[in-house]
């Protein structure tokens, strides 16, 4: 199985961005003054956030991929140190 997040936790974030926009929209109306630019930049950025989140956690898919050949790479070489650090005498 993937190490992608769970579908709980997309969910908590999704209510949180609801409650946040909630409350600009509250403290919109309690203060009578709209603030349109404030709140869909707020809403803009927070679509991002999510959508960046959302993207980073599955790699191999969505807008931005992550190529696997520098991962494996680094783990060859990795894998080559320890293994000469194990045939050093006195180590």
């Amino acid at each position: 199985m993937l190490d992608i997040l769970p579908a709980e936790v997309i969910w908590i974030l999704l209510c949180v961005t609801a409650a946040t926009m909630a409350i600009g929209g509250y403290s919109s109306a309690v203060s009578g003054r709209t603030r349109r630019l404030r709140l869909n930049l707020l809403a803009a950025i927070l679509t991002a956030v999510l959508f960046l989140i959302i993207d980073f956690d599955r790699p191999l898919r969505g807008f931005i991929q992550i190529p696997q050949h520098s991962l494996a790479n680094t783990i060859a070489d990795m894998e080559a140190a320890v293994a000469s650090a194990e045939k050093k005498p006195g180590s």
